[in-house]
C-alpha cells in the first residue's frame, strides 16, 4: 500500500486528504500539482557548497510550489587542530537562527526571502518557469576569516507542494564539510 506525507509549516492552506484503500489510495479531492519530480545535486566541499534544486511540474503548473527546511551546526576554531569549536549563528528566513535538531523554513539573504513562494520575491538566484522551479543554494560560511578552521553539518528536506500545502514529491539531502579556508 502506498503511503502519503503531508507536512504543513508555516502556511494555512487547505489539505488534501488521501484515502487509503486494499488497492492503493486515491485523492479525496480534485488534486493540483499532479505528478512532480524534484533533483537537488550537491557539490565540492569548501567554506560553501555549491548545491543545484531542480523541480519540474507535470500539470496544474499554477498551483506548484517549492519548500525548503533546515537544520544543522556551523563551527570555527582560530587555530586549526587545537582548541575548541565556537558554535556559529546563522541566520535564517524569518530572522530565525539554525537550530541543530528542529527543521525550519530556510532562506537566503539573511532570512529575508524564502525559496519557492509564488508570488514573494524570490532568493536571488531562484526562478519560476513555466512549469518548473529552479534555484542554487550555498549552504556554509558566508563570511569567514583566512587561517580559520571551519565545519558543518547540515540536513535539508526539499519539498515540492500542491496549493493545498500537500507534499507532492520530497527529497532529503545533507552537506558536511570540514578545511581551513587559505
Amino acid at each position: 500500500m502506498s503511503q502519503s506525507k503531508s507536512v504543513q509549516r508555516g502556511y494555512s492552506r487547505k489539505w488534501l486528504s488521501r484515502v487509503h484503500l486494499p488497492n492503493g489510495s486515491v485523492l479525496a479531492q480534485s488534486g493540483r500539482c499532479v505528478g512532480s519530480s524534484l533533483t537537488v545535486s550537491v557539490g565540492g566541499c569548501d567554506v560553501t557548497t555549491p548545491v543545484s534544486i531542480s523541480a519540474t511540474f507535470a500539470s496544474n503548473c499554477d498551483d506548484c510550489e517549492y519548500r525548503q527546511y533546515v537544520k544543522g551546526t556551523l563551527e570555527y576554531r582560530s587555530t586549526p587542530g587545537t582548541g575548541s569549536w565556537t558554535s556559529s549563528p546563522s541566520q535564517i528566513y524569518g530572522g530565525g537562527y539554525l537550530s541543530p535538531s528542529s527543521m525550519q523554513e530556510d532562506g537566503c539573504d539573511s532570512g529575508a526571502h524564502r525559496y519557492g513562494h509564488r508570488g514573494e520575491t524570490q532568493c536571488d538566484s531562484g526562478a519560476f518557469s513555466s512549469c518548473g522551479y529552479s534555484a542554487t543554494d550555498h549552504p556554509g560560511f558566508s563570511t569567514f576569516p583566512s587561517g580559520y578552521e571551519y565545519r558543518y553539518q547540515m540536513d535539508f528536506e526539499s519539498d515540492t507542494v500542491d496549493g493545498y500545502g500537500n507534499v507532492v514529491d520530497s527529497k532529503l539531502w545533507s552537506v558536511s564539510c570540514q578545511g581551513v579556508k587559505p
